[in-house]
């Protein structure tokens, strides 16, 4: 993508999660919600990886209106950046996982082996695509515990057992957003994937 258009994550002014942002641990530990507790700060990448069968890359199709080639394509160079994971227990009793950035905070049920789905839709406007677009962000995976044989779940007040890492990806789906009559310079619907993973600090 355009460096002009890119905001985060996976896209910047054409994606949902702003990932771009390096930010200091120390900092970062501070975004976890109120009444959750910090279980670890991660050095963070994210890199593009289509599947080898990848049909719906996403791509300029046209002249982009600041003169950007045709046929680019959208997908944002590989990132490393800081980030935190929080957990905390829903009004049900339930166990959540945040993750956090300085531009955002997204939440998710921890599920069974410490695996986590994070989902949004953001409508992004002056990109590359000229035409305002719909981003449906997925980024699911797991955590990776310290301890081999150990059981990702909470515990009690306490939060999570030692954390290593988190393994996961990213999916977004692109398509034109409710500005009529702006022709979009993309091949719309279409979708970007990349892995993404952290390591402890």
């Amino acid at each position: 993508m355009h460096a002009s258009t890119r905001r985060s994550l996976a896209l910047a002014a054409c994606a949902a999660l702003a990932l771009t942002t390096i930010g200091c641990p120390d900092n970062l530990a501070r975004l976890c919600p109120a009444g959750s507790v910090q279980a670890g700060v991660f050095n963070t990448s994210l890199v593009y990886a289509p599947p080898a069968t990848d049909t719906d890359q996403c791509i300029i199709s046209r002249d982009a209106i600041d003169g950007g080639p045709a046929d680019a394509s959208l997908a944002s160079r590989p990132q490393t950046f800081s980030s935190v994971i929080c957990t905390a227990v829903d009004v049900d009793g339930g166990p959540i996982v945040y993750l956090a950035l300085p531009t955002l905070v997204r939440a998710s049920t921890l599920g069974d082996g410490g695996t986590f789905s994070f989902s949004s839709v953001s409508l992004i406007g002056g990109t590359s695509c000229a035409c305002n677009i719909y981003v449906t962000e997925t980024i699911s995976g797991r955590l990776v515990p310290s301890l081999p044989d150990a059981s990702v779940a909470l515990i009690g007040d306490a939060g999570l057992p030692p954390l290593a890492a988190f393994t996961g990806s990213v999916i977004d789906v692109i398509d034109a957003g409710d500005d009529a009559g702006v022709p979009c310079n993309c091949n719309v619907p279409c979708d970007l994937q990349y892995s993404l993973t952290g390591s402890a600090y």
